[in-house]
């Protein structure tokens, strides 16, 4: 495909004001890769999940198996390529950031950047309104112990702490988050954040989630009280932060 003809394309979409009906007048025209090519930078998540269309390869900057799992079923519907970073090999980043969002930008432009293809990173974790919002950013750091990460003892750590605040830990309010970011070439981002509210339970309960899961209630299964990680996967990527962060990702990609 020429320049030209991608340059007259390009043209062609600017005088239609990027409506939904020039992605495919252009891809009637143009191989995917000449298409993206051919695209101002401004347009790169505009319309149409244009980045987005099946098959194409997508990046999940993450090592976490658990994080992994429920990204590929969110994802399920829109038919891509997943391949997480942990499979390809890319280094982890240093979490830097002092924010969810920060964090997930670093994770995801690292990503891109080494892998050469679109990127998406969530950083997520737990935050407990008696403690100020902590573990928070350092949800997976709370959990650290000798080298090795052990959610059983970060959630203890997280009773001790309610405790000595002279409160109850059972039923203390807390909440998680979620920050989302999709990074692509040309330093192109889009980042969005979704949280679920609920309340923590001791002793942990249930073996179908990961981290926190095991002692955090969502307010939508007050009244059965089961844990994240005593309902199905299905039930939880139903209302999870992850969940509300991809629906907001979608809504912007579509613009």
């Amino acid at each position: 495909m020429g320049t030209s003809k991608n340059s007259f394309w390009r043209a062609k979409c600017a005088a239609m004001k990027w409506r939904k009906r020039s992605v495919a007048a252009l891809r009637e025209h143009c191989d995917e890769a000449s298409l993206q090519a051919s695209l101002p930078p401004e347009w790169i998540f505009r319309g149409s999940l244009m980045l987005l269309p099946p098959k194409t390869k997508l990046i999940i900057a993450t090592h976490n198996q658990g994080k992994l799992r429920e990204l590929q079923e969110i994802l399920l519907p829109l038919q891509l390529d997943v391949v997480s970073a942990g499979e390809l090999g890319l280094p982890e980043p240093e979490e830097t950031g002092d924010s969810f969002a920060a964090n997930a930008l670093l994770k995801a432009k690292a990503a891109a950047t080494a892998s050469g293809y679109v990127a998406l990173a969530d950083d997520s974790g737990l935050s407990v309104d008696i403690l100020n919002g902590d573990p928070g950013i350092y949800s997976a750091r709370w959990a650290k112990i000798d080298g090795k990460t052990d959610f059983a003892w970060a959630a203890e750590k997280i009773r001790t702490a309610i405790i000595d605040k002279g409160e109850n830990p059972q039923g203390a309010k807390a909440r998680f988050i979620c920050a989302l970011t999709l990074y692509a070439p040309q330093d192109k981002i889009l980042q969005v954040e979704g949280h679920v509210e609920g309340t923590l339970t001791f002793p942990a309960r249930g073996e179908k989630g990961f981290g926190y899961d095991p002692i955090f209630i969502a307010d939508q299964h007050k009244n059965s009280g089961k844990t994240f990680a005593e309902i199905t996967p299905q039930e939880k990527n139903a209302l999870s932060h992850r969940t509300q962060a991809f629906a907001k990702l979608l809504q912007k990609l579509n613009g």
